[in-house]
């Protein structure tokens, strides 16, 4: 058995937490007070009249029709520096000098699936307005309290933590209407979101 060995806080992950690894083994959704009271009273109506809807609330509705979730969290490539040295004709190269964590990008892409009514778009549409209006009536510039998502190993254990920090919500794909067929063509759409610091925290796997 091969044990890997991490150096923070040389913690230790058997691999064996991998062998039956899937795409799903994440748990990521939103908080219930990421949905302000107006859209709340808003859209609960709305959705109480869909047959068959078992989301008692909006941000169930919201969590209920996430399909995936790309974090963008690997460092980009920098030019290195080049330095000639005096009096001969041989330089050298050095690392840029930005911080690290300017290198990485922190960029967030959340796909729901569309439902017939487009009743998801339209509450996020709603939530991206309110959250881009919603640093100028409380002196805030970042989405408050927002989730972090957790990776899990075959087991469903915790194997690490991503944590958010100072996230912004920067924007809602559009829809995509078409007279020339009887069904709904488009099946996701896209939300981007940035943050200020993404934060790693790794945790034993408990095989």
């Amino acid at each position: 058995m091969t044990t890997f060995f991490i150096n923070t806080d040389i913690q230790v992950i058997y691999c064996m937490g991998f062998l039956s690894g899937k795409n799903n083994n994440f748990k990521f959704e939103f908080p219930k007070y990421f949905v302000p009271d107006e859209i709340e009273k808003k859209y609960s109506p709305i959705l109480n009249r869909i047959p068959g809807n078992m989301c008692t609330t909006v941000v169930d509705f919201i969590n209920y029709s996430i399909m995936s979730v790309e974090i963008e969290v690997n460092p980009a490539e920098y030019e290195p520096i080049t330095q000639t040295d005096r009096g001969t004709p041989f330089g050298r190269l050095s690392r840029s000098g930005n911080y690290p964590d300017y290198l990485f990008a922190k960029n967030i892409t959340i796909t729901f699936q569309l439902d017939s009514a487009y009743i998801i778009w339209s509450i996020m549409v709603d939530l991206f307005y309110h959250y881009y209006c919603w640093d100028r009536k409380n002196d805030e510039k970042y989405i408050p309290k927002l989730p972090g998502m957790e990776i899990l190993d075959a087991y469903g254990k915790v194997l690490y933590r991503l944590s958010f920090f100072n996230l912004l919500y920067t924007g809602v794909s559009g829809l995509e209407f078409n007279f020339s067929s009887n069904d709904i063509e488009q099946k996701s759409i896209t939300t981007n979101w940035v943050a200020n610091e993404i934060l790693m925290d790794m945790e034993p796997s408990h095989i």
